[in-house]
């Protein structure tokens, strides 16, 4: 399979990142391939349980998303405690966090809604507390489990 039209769209979302508001965080030159049928980058250490946020296409349609995702156990444990704190039950069985509101069905074809949806994973992994959350992250998380809650 030709990469080359992938590669520019994820360096279009690194330009867009680079130039984004509160966007700090060192972005890998490479893209690779990642889970599945899915071909990206991982934007790593973020927030102070220095979490990763993982941006790909899918390799079937081209379209863009972004979740937070852990290797191994321990990863996926540091995730968990951080949305602890938040008040929020947010893994998958597979060690992922795609909000609900971003499922198969809602990916995007727009790189702005893409890194907008990028920097509010990067502010839910930098809050602290629940009230830290911006409007849109905590608009989000509200999709899902408040800790002690039973899921649906």
């Amino acid at each position: 399979m030709d990469r080359s039209l992938y590669d520019k769209k994820l360096e279009d979302i690194r330009g867009a990142l680079r130039s984004a508001e509160g966007f700090s965080y060192p972005l890998p030159a490479e893209n690779k391939d990642l889970d599945n049928e899915d071909y990206g980058f991982e934007i790593e250490g973020v927030g102070a349980a220095a979490l990763r946020i993982k941006v790909f296409l899918k390799a079937t349609s081209m379209k863009m998303q972004t979740e937070i995702r852990a290797r191994g156990k321990s990863e996926a444990a540091r995730i968990q405690r951080h949305f602890d704190t938040l008040g929020y039950d947010v893994l998958r069985k597979d060690h992922a966090f795609l909000p609900s509101l971003w499922q198969r069905k809602n990916m995007t074809d727009s790189v702005s809604e893409l890194v907008e949806r990028i920097l509010i994973l990067v502010d839910m992994l930098e809050a602290q507390t629940p009230e830290e959350l911006s409007q849109a992250a905590l608009g989000i998380l509200k999709q899902h489990t408040k800790k002690g809650e039973k899921k649906q």
